[in-house]
């Protein structure tokens, strides 16, 4: 076709089905845990990588996004491509639907954090990738790593991840050579089993109408576990080797690592605070934050994390 009409070859275009595997109704047990998660973003950096590169992909391809916005419906709550599992409490006066998140949400949430600058898509070995982040007055630093291994199961469960961070990547408004700063730094991470509700919904024997007590089980485990968070006082201008940090994780996984200096301006009013009713004694509170002024996506590479795996 390009042959033909070479004028197409010049056309921008965007990925609306990102998804690797068409049906979206039919159940797949690696839609329903982290596997699916660990996927997406590693679909997500593959597409970054060739943006920032500027292939011939990349300096056409507007955005991309995966089909996966539908209501799910027994017995396929969790395997469904889904954001969340729904549950359809018919039983109840009046029916009522309850909602799980399933950890391919969380991973969209993790992206979400990534500050509006953005270095290239890192590939290390073991099927690790990363993407590095920081807004423009290094105030504020994120890096989202993940392992997976698309839709098959692991055979090395365990990573040892160590993340070396510079003490002076993250910056304040500070004026002089020599100055003491406040940085503090929050790691979360989603992994197999452990951030597992579908695992848990079928040690509950795959009840179609969970109690109360089940899903409240089934969100303790639906959300990042904060593996470390801590803040500490950093004397720029000093030599130092940093922060040096060990994550042992089990595959598949997605881990989100942030710092933020104390000058980093706080979050808007909060406006629009609207509440609804569930069901009896259940309520969902939605509201409007101010973010500030939204920029759009830059490269950076003027920041480093060194990054270092091994496996067994």
């Amino acid at each position: 076709m390009l042959n033909n009409f070479p004028p197409v070859g010049q056309l921008k275009f965007a990925n609306d089905e990102a998804d690797p595997i068409a049906g979206w109704s039919t159940g797949r047990p690696f839609q329903a845990d982290v596997r699916y998660a660990a996927m997406l973003f590693s679909i997500v950096s593959q597409h970054w990588a060739a943006i920032v590169e500027g292939n011939e992909l990349g300096r056409r391809l507007q955005f991309l996004s995966h089909d996966n916005a539908f209501l799910s419906y027994y017995p396929y709550v969790f395997e469904q491509r889904t954001l969340f599992a729904r549950f359809q409490m018919n039983l109840t006066t009046p029916p009522h639907v309850q909602f799980i998140t399933k950890p391919v949400f969380s991973a969209l949430g993790m992206l979400a954090n990534l500050a509006p600058f953005a270095g290239p898509t890192q590939f290390l070995k073991g099927n690790i990738s990363y993407v590095l982040s920081a807004d423009k007055h290094l105030k504020y630093v994120c890096l989202v790593a993940s392992r997976s291994n698309d839709s098959f199961p692991m055979w090395e469960k365990r990573s040892y991840f160590k993340l070396t961070i510079p003490d002076d990547m993250v910056r304040g408004d500070r004026s002089h050579t020599v100055i003491m700063h406040r940085i503090s730094y929050l790691i979360e991470a989603i992994q197999d089993r452990r951030n597992d509700p579908y695992r848990l919904w079928q040690l509950q024997g795959m009840p179609p109408f969970p109690t109360t007590e089940q899903l409240a089980a089934m969100r303790a485990v639906q959300l990042p576990n904060v593996l470390h968070a801590a803040t500490r006082v950093v004397e720029f201008g000093n030599a130092s080797n940093g922060t040096e940090i060990t994550l042992s994780l089990r595959g598949p996984w997605i881990v989100s690592v942030r710092l933020c200096s104390e000058d980093y301006t706080p979050p808007g009013r909060v406006g629009n605070v609207r509440v609804r009713t569930v069901y009896r004694d259940e309520v969902i509170i939605h509201w409007h934050m101010s973010m500030g002024v939204k920029r759009q996506n830059r490269y950076v590479t003027r920041i480093n994390i060194t990054c270092g795996v091994k496996h067994n």
